[in-house]
């Protein structure tokens, strides 16, 4: 199960750390590659984000391909992966309970929220901290449920090409109420 849990863990690493370097294109392909396409990479994240100008990250003058908010969720996912070991959240009977997805994401949603109604006019430092947090939460709640699935992904290809034996693991709890 421990290699099961890393590769799941190794996984996850690299596709948040992956998407944060994505965002990060524009700027690297600034100087060297045709503006059709920088466009492009900017066409294919559009459906995701709105990639305002006035929201987004800049380096050396360039924005980055997502807002502000959207690169913070993905660098904070990508924290949360980094740190789920260290929180002992490789195990699948370790998951967390819902409130901290909740009590994660609530503050970007109320930022979010209140401005879209027109009563708060969130800022480059609340769309920033609030991203990191929900994504920071969100990468730690779903760790054990990842490694559970891996493993039962796993099981299942065993035995449809005629493994005897299961891949050892133990049932994930469910999240427990708090």
């Amino acid at each position: 199960m421990r290699t099961i849990a890393w590769a799941t863990w190794a996984a996850l690493l690299l596709c948040t750390a992956g998407t944060v370097a994505l965002m990060f294109s524009p700027v690297l392909l600034a100087d060297v590659a045709p503006g059709w396409l920088v466009q492009a990479l900017r066409d294919g994240w559009a459906p995701f984000c709105h990639q305002e100008p006035d929201r987004s990250f800049h380096v050396q003058g360039v924005a980055l391909l997502a807002c502000a908010r959207c690169t913070s969720i993905f660098a904070g996912a990508t924290l949360g992966v980094l740190l789920a070991p260290m929180a002992g959240l490789l195990d699948p009977r370790r998951m967390l309970p819902r409130w901290v997805l909740v009590a994660s994401a609530a503050p970007m949603a109320l930022d979010a929220g209140l401005a879209m109604l027109g009563l708060w006019e969130g800022n480059f430092v609340t769309r920033t901290m609030t991203g990191a947090l929900a994504g920071l939460g969100a990468a730690l709640f779903v760790m054990p449920g990842s490694v559970a699935a891996a493993a039962e992904i796993l099981t299942a290809l065993a035995r449809a090409h005629g493994a005897s034996s299961t891949i050892p693991h133990t049932e994930a709890r469910t999240c427990r109420q708090e």
